[in-house]
């Protein structure tokens, strides 16, 4: 059996593995370009699949049960309170709730009065016909009235001693009691207000910024969507939990293109250095291939041992290519999390996908 195997397998154990034993630093080199090749383009799929992530993650953490939701053609005061009443009496609504959702800054001053940290927070106004997404809080028209610009609750990530920047001014919130249920939602950054008190705070008069869309269990999405969509008016939209704001969609189409130019080039810089590498490994073979052939060698043995060196060094360096881009979209992922933050509300985190990892290995 040994002759046999050694007869019908030579070229992987012999002329491949073995080369890689009796020549390490230069595999290693050859590793290590590879890997370098394919960081780049696997830390655009790390930052698109951790953009996709993160602003779903959001979305449903927001909507809670709410699968559908109506925004307006301007993010800020987008919807006339009538879209609510229309929305409510489509077929298949379950429930609706109108919201004013803004993204403001909490300034938090420094021990000492030395300066100001500003935190991005987001702001939602809602009135009693949340407790249909949310549950029953024992919610009450007085309770959410305008009563003064006293926020009705704030996340745990808001800092107590923080004052929210309103329009023109900013409230304290101080003293008012801190939900542990909104700590899946923008890491805990949130402030509640009552409708009324966020439509005077941040100047959106009577309307809203987006109406929220409960589904009746069994309902067929798609069918109650196209519904929504001839009641809410052709110059309203509907989206679904995982679309987030548009002005995320932007910012990621202005910035990738750029990092993918970036990822191509670097692509084709690695592939050079693997070609130099692999063609004189080769070449410093040419006896010993020489010999295999003499022996009896097919020529099929003798380019199977080649590509399992070219295999086995490819793979390694793309599983380590995988890391890498991790690490490069970390810096990436954070600089867009800075904006996105700021304009939506929504913090990125790094998200690597199994996909990004079975591209870096097949680049490898």
């Amino acid at each position: 059996t040994a002759p046999a195997i050694r007869q019908h397998y030579p070229g992987a154990r012999l002329l491949a593995l073995r080369r890689l034993r009796l020549r390490p630093l230069r595999a290693v080199l050859a590793v290590v370009a590879v890997a370098a090749g394919s960081a780049m383009a696997v830390s655009v799929l790390v930052v698109r699949a951790s953009a996709a992530s993160s602003v779903e993650a959001y979305g449903r953490a927001l909507g809670g049960p709410a699968e559908l939701r109506v925004v307006g053609p301007v993010r800020r005061g987008g919807l006339d309170p009538s879209v609510a009443d229309a929305v409510a009496r489509v077929e298949g609504v379950a429930a609706v709730a109108p919201v004013v959702q803004a993204v403001s800054l909490a300034e938090v001053e420094r021990d000492g009065g030395t300066g100001v940290v500003e935190q991005p927070v987001t702001v939602m106004g809602v009135d009693c016909r949340v407790e249909a997404l949310i549950g029953d809080l024992g919610c009450t028209g007085a309770a959410v009235a305008d009563r003064g610009d006293r926020p009705l609750a704030v996340g745990p990530g808001v800092d107590p001693d923080a004052r929210v920047r309103t329009q023109g001014d900013s409230v304290a919130v101080a003293g008012t009691p801190v939900l542990d249920e909104l700590g899946g939602l923008g890491e805990g950054r949130v402030v509640v207000f009552g409708l009324a008190t966020a439509q005077r705070l941040f100047e959106r008069g009577d309307r809203l910024d987006a109406v929220y869309v409960a589904a009746e269990p069994g309902a067929d999405l798609g069918a109650l969507r196209a519904r929504l969509t001839a009641v809410a008016g052709e110059q309203n939209d509907v989206l679904d939990a995982r679309q987030g704001p548009p002005e995320v969609a932007v910012a990621l189409a202005d910035a990738l293109p750029m990092f993918t130019l970036i990822a191509v080039l670097a692509l084709g810089i690695g592939g050079m250095l693997v070609h130099n590498t692999a063609a004189l490994s080769i070449e410093e073979r040419r006896l010993d291939l020489a010999v295999v052939s003499a022996l009896g060698g097919r020529p099929r043995t003798v380019a199977a041992a080649v590509l399992a060196e070219a295999a086995a060094v490819g793979a390694l360096g793309g599983a380590l290519g995988a890391a890498a881009g991790a690490a490069v979209a970390a810096p990436i992922v954070a600089s867009l999390s800075s904006y996105t933050e700021r304009r939506a509300g929504i913090p990125l985190a790094v998200h690597m996908s199994w996909s990004a990892l079975a591209a870096a290995v097949v680049l490898g």
